[in-house]
């Protein structure tokens, strides 16, 4: 690996090492082989879950191991426990799972344990510390895209024990979750993961909004305001970000304005280009949209990507940048298709 010198082992080390790593493999397989016993046995007790403790400390990519600790978690331990008993077990379940990202951040099997463990029951699961979890998560890595998915989880969770007439609550959720991902994006631009996000908030968001009373919404995001005086500027964000959404034409040239910007600022960045397409090609914008009105942002667009690639063949001899003539190419077939000439 870059940066890592490497270490240089005499022969005599070579064997020691080549020693103890046996004794490590057999240990692990006796392991394995009692575990996958007692599985193919139905054994759900202490003693398994135990074992399944130890050799997904050693392999925590062991799916079916995962599913054999589910099987125990319902068949013994959670079993006509109490609420307080239901709360310690997810919680040292969680904290199991914790120990096992901290090392392992991108396995799916961690994650989706985790999922499955809050999922038991959502009304005793303490979301709003899953929320500045996978926050301080993400603070580690901003791209993880296990991350995000969980993230989004944890969203839809808080959402499902809202009131569904409780329009403010949720439209509330999503302003503060469309402010963390813009906050990420803005720390890096190249975070596919973000901008994925920002597409899915964005479509949810208006979708809210629909048939919803702004003037009602942005009452009580003021009144919040005033009972908050030490987040001023966080809920000033929060109205901001709401008043984007109370025109769609006027959203979608900010979010073309963005988009320019950032390629402006790096042309090679692909989570960028990639964020540009659904938002040049998204029915669920320009179905609401006037015939004009799309074509005057996709010629607005393919200005200044076509000025960005003679930049770019300044700076590189004369080579276009690929991802400039993708998206032109994208832009002038949409174009065609929306009007009789180019």
């Amino acid at each position: 690996m870059h940066g890592i010198k490497r270490t240089h082992l005499s022969k005599d080390a070579k064997l020691r090492k080549l020693e103890k790593d046996k004794v490590k493999i057999k240990t692990y397989r006796s392991l394995q082989d009692d575990v996958l016993d007692l599985k193919d046995s139905l054994v759900f007790d202490q003693m398994a879950l135990d074992k399944t403790t130890k050799l997904l400390d050693l392999n925590p990519e062991f799916y079916t191991i995962w599913n054999y600790r589910r099987d125990i978690l319902i068949n013994y331990v959670l079993k006509d426990k109490s609420l307080e008993d239901l709360k310690k077990i997810i919680s040292d379940e969680l904290l199991f799972t914790m120990t096992q990202l901290k090392k392992f951040p991108k396995c799916y099997c961690i994650w989706n344990h985790r999922v499955w463990m809050l999922s038991y029951d959502k009304k005793i699961s303490n979301w709003d510390i899953e929320l500045m979890t996978v926050s301080k998560m993400l603070d580690l890595d901003s791209r993880n895209f296990h991350g995000w998915h969980y993230r989004r989880f944890i969203i839809s969770s808080m959402e499902s024990l809202i009131d569904k007439d409780d329009l403010y609550s949720l439209v509330l959720i999503n302003l503060k979750e469309l402010s963390y991902t813009s906050k990420m994006i803005n720390r890096n631009i190249s975070n596919y993961s973000a901008w994925h996000n920002r597409s899915k908030l964005v479509v949810k968001l208006f979708e809210q909004l629909l048939n919803a009373d702004y003037t009602n919404i942005l009452q009580r995001l003021e009144q919040e305001k005033i009972q908050n005086n030490n987040n001023n500027n966080i809920i000033d964000e929060y109205i901001n970000n709401f008043k984007l959404f109370e025109n769609l034409k006027n959203f979608i040239n900010l979010e073309i304005d963005l988009l320019i910007n950032a390629i402006f600022t790096d042309a090679e960045d692909s989570s960028v280009w990639v964020y540009m397409r659904w938002v040049l090609s998204s029915k669920f914008f320009y179905d609401k949209l006037s015939k004009d009105e799309y074509l005057q942002n996709l010629n607005k667009m393919l200005e200044k990507v076509e000025e960005l690639n003679e930049l770019e063949k300044d700076d590189n001899n004369g080579q276009n940048n690929p991802w400039c003539i993708k998206t032109t190419t994208l832009i002038k077939e949409l174009i065609r298709k929306n009007s009789n000439t180019l």
